[in-house]
């Protein structure tokens, strides 16, 4: 990830291919985004409570399970309402994990009530991932809900080949109450409505967000580095900032969702 210098900025926004991508992204992010579910956090402080009890890689397994999720709550790879359910040993081959990886993963998930076994059908629990309507503004700043989308959650898997990968994807999913709401930016501010009024994360303060050593940020960079675009370094006139792509998950209006676009250079249509 090569920084864009500050000076740079605007030649970088006069260039054809970011104003075709904005072009593009307008007024179609809801549909290229497609199906997502809520995930609960509170701005600058963490997920819900249950999610952020788990370890990175258990909470990037519980939400890919998460994405096959059906409109009538249960787990299943069929678009049809009376689809086959997904069984444990179902969702441990989708996610490459041994037997002891997969008992690692799920006691968790079920003895916490994360997930739940009902009728030979597995639920994610409603309390805590929910789809449907919601109504939130900017100023419910104790109860935020953000989309995760099953195609990129999905496809983000599919990319890890190493099931080792999944500790970095969970990174992602630990930052979500530091994502700047419009932006997707990693930052302090995450409710802020202006781009140039953005602070930026520090690595320091990404890391101990995180729980790792903070003299050691290869750990987190060589993690990241293998789910890239996922997670981008995005050029404005204050900083280079780490930002995470909006097919993974997003919180703001699609109003200006597209606004994102002119963040990520050569901004993915597709992943």
């Amino acid at each position: 990830m090569t920084p864009i210098l500050k000076e740079d900025y605007d030649k970088y926004l006069d260039n054809k291919k970011i104003k075709e991508n904005i072009e593009f992204w307008k007024n179609r992010t809801p549909d290229i985004c497609g199906k997502f579910f809520w995930i609960p956090y509170t701005p600058g402080v963490s997920l819900s409570k249950e999610l952020s009890n788990l370890d990175s890689a258990t909470l990037a397994r519980f939400l890919f399970c998460c994405s096959y999720r059906s409109a009538d709550g249960f787990l299943t790879k069929s678009s049809r309402k009376d689809g086959k359910p997904l069984a444990p040993k179902d969702l441990q081959a989708l996610m490459g994990l041994s037997d002891s990886a997969a008992r690692k993963c799920f006691k968790p998930l079920f003895e916490n009530g994360l997930l739940i076994l009902r009728d030979g059908s597995i639920y994610p629990n409603p309390e805590v991932i929910s789809r449907g309507n919601i109504k939130q503004t900017k100023y419910d700043v104790n109860s935020k809900k953000i989309r995760g989308f099953y195609n990129g959650i999905q496809t983000l898997f599919e990319k890890c080949r190493d099931p080792r990968q999944h500790k970095a994807v969970g990174y992602i999913y630990k930052l979500i109450p530091w994502v700047n709401i419009n932006y997707n930016i990693l930052c302090s501010n995450p409710l802020e409505d202006e781009l140039d009024k953005i602070v930026p994360l520090s690595t320091k303060e990404i890391l101990t967000i995180l729980g790792l050593a903070t003299d050691k940020p290869k750990q987190f960079f060589d993690g990241i580095a293998q789910i890239s675009p996922y997670i981008f370094l995005a050029p404005s006139h204050n900083a280079n900032m780490l930002g995470v792509h909006i097919l993974l998950y997003y919180g703001g209006s699609w109003d200006i969702s597209y606004q994102v676009a002119k963040l990520i250079p050569y901004y993915s249509q597709n992943l």
